[in-house]
């Protein structure tokens, strides 16, 4: 397994200290960590490529608050971010992921085996999700590309797909479609 490469963007030295350490010392292999201390040198780092995940304090002397997310998200969607946060701002964390962080890790439970595990899974997780979008989209285009009208059900006989011909065989305009019942006497 490779390593994964981890980038912090604290301006608090202990904390960028006690993850380094904590993901150096990870019982699975350790991580690559490069820190860096303000939002404005992310964009000069990112353009080295090479990061899996990101660890961003959202209080920082250059940013604050989730605005600060918005900002990473927007420039790298397909890398995960994870926030960090103390207990009186995990709201902010909060609000950052029902903005599309991946989660934010505690201030002060930084030196815990979990960390690095949770921060493997997450990189998985979000390889897997990209690998799954390619196959789709691959198998949106064929399906769209073919000459026959190919037509997919639940299990209930709901419809949940139809390409192009489909439409044209049937007479139903894909929106239509969506979610309707197929009778034995429909095709």
């Amino acid at each position: 397994m490779s390593a994964n490469t981890v980038l912090i963007v604290t301006n608090d030295v202990a904390d960028a200290k006690l993850l380094k350490e904590t993901l150096a010392a990870a019982r699975d292999g350790a991580f690559i960590t490069e820190w860096v201390r303000h939002l404005s040198e992310v964009v000069n780092r990112l353009d080295r490529r090479g990061v899996d995940i990101i660890l961003v304090d959202l209080c920082l002397s250059d940013s604050q608050g989730p605005g600060t997310f918005d900002v990473l998200f927007e420039l790298v969607p397909a890398i995960p971010i994870m926030t960090l946060c103390d207990e009186e701002n995990e709201y902010l964390a909060i609000e950052a992921v029902q903005r599309g962080a991946q989660g934010f890790l505690s201030k002060g439970h930084f030196p815990n085996s979990l960390v690095p595990q949770a921060i493997r899974n997450i990189i998985q997780r979000k390889k897997v999700e990209e690998a799954l979008f390619v196959e789709r989209e691959r198998s949106r285009v064929t399906l769209e590309s073919i000459g026959d009208g190919v037509l997919s059900t639940d299990v209930a006989g709901n419809v949940t797909y139809m390409n192009a011909e489909a439409e044209r065989v049937t007479g139903w305009a894909r929106d239509e479609a969506q979610g309707r019942r197929i009778a034995r006497s429909s095709i």
